[in-house]
């Protein structure tokens, strides 16, 4: 097995066996769970908040009697790490162009 990693596309990757197994698209790998792909998206912003911060802000929006959704705890996730977009344009996740505009 060659283990010299400068060699081949960093999109591949070598199995044991020695074949070459392409990692899984987020669209595959949300069919394959049995999710949408706009659900396995929130879930992953979701996981980039630390889980006291998490807890806390769970707890703050119960207080508050907001619905504790995907998309608020995703929402909530794009604005702490600065990327957060207006409500009033709706953007592609996947290239960030603009797809709708509300009012």
């Amino acid at each position: 097995m060659n283990r010299d990693h400068g060699n081949g596309s960093a999109r591949n990757h070598e199995a044991l066996s020695g074949e070459v197994v392409r990692p899984k698209s987020m669209r595959a790998l949300a069919k394959e769970l049995g999710v949408t792909h706009t659900e396995l998206w929130r879930w992953k912003l979701m996981a980039e908040i630390p889980e006291a911060e998490f807890e806390r802000l769970m707890d703050e929006m119960q207080e508050r009697g907001q619905p504790l959704t995907t998309r608020a705890l995703a929402d909530y996730a794009r604005r702490r790490r600065g990327d957060w977009i207006p409500d009033d344009i709706e953007h592609c996740p996947h290239c960030g162009e603009p797809i709708r505009r509300r009012g």
